[in-house]
């Protein structure tokens, strides 16, 4: 009976228990206190997360391969890359900074990308990917509600960066440079963090700032933000000791990396500082300079009000937080110097390089809602107006519309359904060479350069890729496609054929024409007229040529094309393109169609598309010749 009893009386208290829990969690869903604090918390959760699913895209960045390939190499070699493994063998007098620096600068993001490939494939990149870049999302928006910005103002900024960052530059490459996008607004929330002396952000930033220099030599951009942090409080007077012996540790924890302190040649006014004190080369600083920074600027693409028309998110976060400035002009005093002086930063990187808009849009995102702000405790806080609160509801609503946008474009663009996840015209012409194990040297496209790294090497040395480290490699490659019949003084033989000769070519890989612009590769149509060469693979976005020498007889012998095939592919390639907005913007395309119907016997059609490209392009040397012969053809 003692032992029924007993076992009655567990049972009573668990359902007590029980029970106990179930009201509990009934009162805390119903109560509007609980309420206020748990469902805007939820509802966050569940909009970063329909964020992370839309930016699950196919891989389609062309460097994303050459950085897979260099993690695959250190990890089977357990070394750094201090030698290029991937190009032909080239002996050019150039100088060796920029390409060590490639080399050795993105190891721990090239080991990361292999590291995940291996686990999860492509499928898993992709999902590593767009994890990395909803941090980034998360962070800034982590930033301005540490600022007391509001939540609904918070998801609508974030709503338009996003905007700007994904949908208009599609700045979401599979790539190191991912890293520096979302350390930017790392290091910013960590020095925000510090300056409320959280003692676990005295070790987070100088941890932070080694990391990141090991990933991508974008943390020159950390360490001016933690050096505009540490003037503003040294001005201002308000860090103490501690903080400038973090804001110290960071900046030299930066430099503990291959490279050292070499990235700090690309930052504006050091390096022709570092060339007058005879500390670098101008030939030196020219290398470095054309690596590690793209100087095309979006101003070059189009104008002011094209900008506005054609990038709305983009144009509405510059618009605004030039505008956050404004308003304050009344409380200069109280806007933040050192804000201020990382937006003029990132404004005019922003205005430099397109590469940089990315910074700029994140950072500006954050400075304007913190200006908002100031501006609203301003002119109303403090003259005791109340200010109305949003409506949970109201909060709630905007969020779940938001979460429904990134649902619907995930569902639209994400390449975790797909069976080849990646972006790559080359796909059917590197399975074509892998299935009959070509080796060799290639004269490639330079687009194409990274996936052959990772799916022909070591059989296949590369000429041109996306690591650039051969600038010499890169103007022989470009006046090569532009000017292949140059006739070269002391030589009998024009430029493209000294080229493929002396660098001992097998193979060359290249497209008929550009498929954006329409823009023929002229080297394509002299290869098809070249009886040293045989097309072995032809579709409309590659051709892949062969020498013809006694090694290759066999392989030439089963697989040759028929010539024509070149110039079906360069019109296929060129109609495609004159479809599109921006091809039919230029009369490029028209002169690739003259040489296809040209090489096709289609004479007429020749004529007249090539006296339509000259009434555009009367200079072109090479559509004048072309027209020479057509007109001698016809006598």
């Amino acid at each position: 009976m003692t032992d029924i009893h007993r076992h009655c009386g567990d049972d009573s208290r668990r359902q007590g228990l029980l029970a106990g829990l179930f009201e509990g969690l009934r009162r805390s869903l119903v109560s509007p206190e609980d309420r206020q604090e748990y469902l805007p918390k939820i509802a966050i959760f569940l909009m970063f997360g329909s964020i992370m699913f839309s930016l699950t895209v196919p891989i389609s960045d062309p460097d994303f391969w050459w950085h897979l390939a260099s993690g695959r190499w250190m990890a089977e070699n357990r070394s750094l890359l201090h030698a290029d493994p991937f190009s032909i063998t080239f002996q050019f007098p150039e100088p060796t900074l920029s390409r060590d620096f490639i080399l050795k600068q993105y190891w721990v993001a090239q080991l990361l990308f292999y590291l995940v490939f291996t686990v999860g494939g492509l499928h898993g990149v992709i999902v590593f990917c767009a994890a990395v870049f909803t941090l980034m999302f998360y962070f800034l928006y982590r930033l301005m509600r540490m600022s007391g910005v509001p939540v609904l103002l918070s998801v609508l900024l974030i709503f338009f960066a996003r905007g700007a960052i994904v949908d208009e530059f599609g700045y979401i490459g599979a790539r190191p440079q991912m890293w520096s996008s979302l350390f930017t607004v790392l290091i910013l929330y960590l020095l925000e963090t510090l300056r409320q002396k959280r003692r676990w952000a005295f070790f987070a930033v100088p941890a932070l700032m080694m990391v990141w220099s090991n990933m991508h030599g974008g943390y020159i951009l950390g360490d001016i933000i933690i050096v505009i942090y540490a003037a503003g409080a040294l001005l201002f007077r308000t860090g103490d000791r501690a903080f400038y012996m973090v804001t110290a540790s960071a900046l030299l924890a930066s430099g503990i990396n291959p490279n050292g302190f070499t990235a700090f040649v690309s930052a504006p006014f050091l390096g022709p500082v570092l060339t007058s004190l005879n500390l670098l080369s101008q030939q030196q600083l020219k290398s470095m300079m054309d690596s590690v920074v793209e100087m095309q600027s979006i101003f070059e693409h189009a104008s002011l009000m094209g900008i506005v028309r054609s990038l709305p998110f983009f144009s509405g976060i510059g618009i605004l937080s030039i505008a956050s400035y404004a308003i304050n002009i009344g409380a200069l005093r109280k806007v933040r110097k050192d804000h201020l002086l990382l937006f003029l930063l990132v404004l005019l990187m922003g205005g430099r390089s397109i590469r940089f808009i990315i910074f700029f849009v994140a950072v500006a995102t954050y400075i304007t809602a913190a200006n908002l702000k100031l501006f609203i405790d301003t002119h109303f806080l403090s003259r005791g107006v109340a200010r109305k609160k949003v409506p949970l509801t109201v909060t709630i609503a905007v969020i779940a519309v938001l979460s429904a946008v990134y649902v619907r474009d995930g569902m639209v663009t994400t390449g975790l359904v797909s069976e080849n996840p990646y972006v790559s015209e080359y796909g059917r012409v590197v399975s074509f060479m892998e299935q009959e194990h070509l080796r060799g040297n290639i004269f490639n496209d330079y687009n194409s350069g990274g996936f052959l790294i990772w799916h022909l090497s070591p059989g296949i040395k590369v000429f041109v890729d996306g690591r650039g480290l051969y600038r010499t490699a890169f103007e022989i490659f470009r006046s090569t496609l532009d000017g292949p019949g140059t006739p070269l003084k002391g030589w009998n033989m024009p430029l493209y054929r000294k080229v493929l000769n002396d660098f001992n070519i097998d193979l060359v890989l290249i497209p008929g024409c550009d498929k954006v612009s329409g823009t023929l590769i002229r080297l394509a149509p002299f290869l098809a007229q070249d009886y040293e060469w045989a097309l072995v693979y032809a579709d409309t976005n590659t051709l892949l040529f062969m020498r013809d020498t006694p090694a290759h007889t066999s392989f030439l012998s089963q697989h040759a094309l028929p010539k024509a095939l070149t110039y079906k592919s360069i019109l296929a390639c060129a109609t495609e393109a004159a479809s599109t907005g921006h091809a039919r913007m230029l009369p490029n395309w028209k002169l690739s169609l003259a040489v296809a119907h040209q090489g096709l016997g289609n004479t007429g059609e020749a004529r007249r598309w090539l006296d339509d490209y000259l009434m555009l392009a009367p200079s072109d040397g090479f559509a004048r010749e072309l027209r020479e012969i057509m007109e001698r053809g016809a006598r």
